[in-house]
């Protein structure tokens, strides 16, 4: 069957399965069926697409040709398993790190495998109805099944990405440098400004046009057009920098040492995002093992706040 007559279905109600949907939905696509762990929320989904219906995980797969599998990447195999699939049906999570092993109950069922990664953070239902237009979607599977997975990525103005075998966790773990790695950088920088007296609000007023004026950098000059730069400022940080930082090291920890190596996160990130962010730093460091007292020394470890 044609990616353009495709029936899809949706096991997860969250962030991402409510914006692929609805992204679909907005592009022509036929989306049949969603199931979710909260029925509020699945028939919330549904409300937003035409001709949907809220079900269980199993009528998902009955009713569709290609069912997308918007679930933490900790349930993908779990609920994978928990459902019996047609031979020539499709079986597509959506994890950015998860292999397809996950999925080896559907294909010993017979139905055809495959990962589907939009490389983008999803925001709350009602976000602009263009937010996957120009998106990088990783991609994996059979070439059958990547065939229908890279038209209906480009049925979004997304931009198809395939991926080796046995590249997502590398693909993932990198491109969180330049996502929730951000994140936790800003909040660092709030959480120091505030010491200085500035606000949240008036911290991030301050930061968004330096972000923006970064990315739209690297837009214009590509990534080495600051590769000078950024590789001074780690081989050469400002004495003063070093100074302040590790004086407010000494004086959170109230001893002669302070917290060395210690990123404090704010509250609302999993232990998975936080073991994440501590990988990231990890890798730095170790990218890095000559320049021992440059700003790298702080990119030990992340805790909860």
């Amino acid at each position: 069957m044609s990616a353009e007559k495709l029936k899809l279905g949706f096991i997860g109600a969250g962030r991402a399965g409510t914006g692929l949907a609805t992204s679909f939905a907005r592009a022509g696509r036929d989306v049949v069926a969603v199931a979710s762990r909260s029925i509020a929320s699945a028939q919330a989904l549904v409300k937003r697409v035409r001709g949907a219906r809220a079900c269980a995980p199993q009528e998902v797969a009955d009713r569709a040709d290609l069912v997308f599998l918007t679930v933490p990447d900790d349930a993908i195999e779990r609920v994978a398993s928990g459902i019996r699939w047609r031979a020539g049906s499709a079986c597509v999570h959506c994890s950015g790190a998860a292999d397809l092993d996950a999925l080896k109950k559907a294909a010993a069922d017979g139905a055809l495998t495959g990962g589907f990664h939009p490389l983008h953070m999803f925001g709350e239902p009602g976000q602009s109805p263009d937010a996957l237009a120009g998106c990088a979607i990783a991609l994996a599977g059979p070439d059958a099944l990547l065939k229908k997975l890279e038209r209906l990525a480009r049925s979004l103005g997304a931009k198809p990405l395939r991926l080796p075998e046995g590249g997502r966790a590398l693909y993932h773990a990198a491109a969180n440098f330049s996502g929730a790695f951000v994140i936790a950088l800003v909040q660092e920088t709030i959480a120091l400004w505030k010491k200085l007296g500035i606000a949240e609000a008036d911290a991030l007023a301050a930061l968004l046009p330096l972000l923006r004026g970064t990315v739209d950098n690297v837009e214009r000059l590509g990534a080495a057009g600051k590769r000078a730069r950024f590789a001074r400022a780690l081989s050469h940080p400002e004495p003063a920098h070093h100074t302040a930082c590790a004086r407010q090291g000494n004086a959170e920890a109230g001893d002669g040492e302070g917290d060395r190596g210690v990123i404090t996160v704010p509250r609302g990130f999993t232990s998975r995002e936080i073991r994440h962010l501590t990988f990231h730093a990890q890798y730095i460091r170790d990218r890095n093992p000559n320049r021992a007292t440059n700003s790298l020394d702080c990119a030990g470890h992340f805790r909860q706040a």
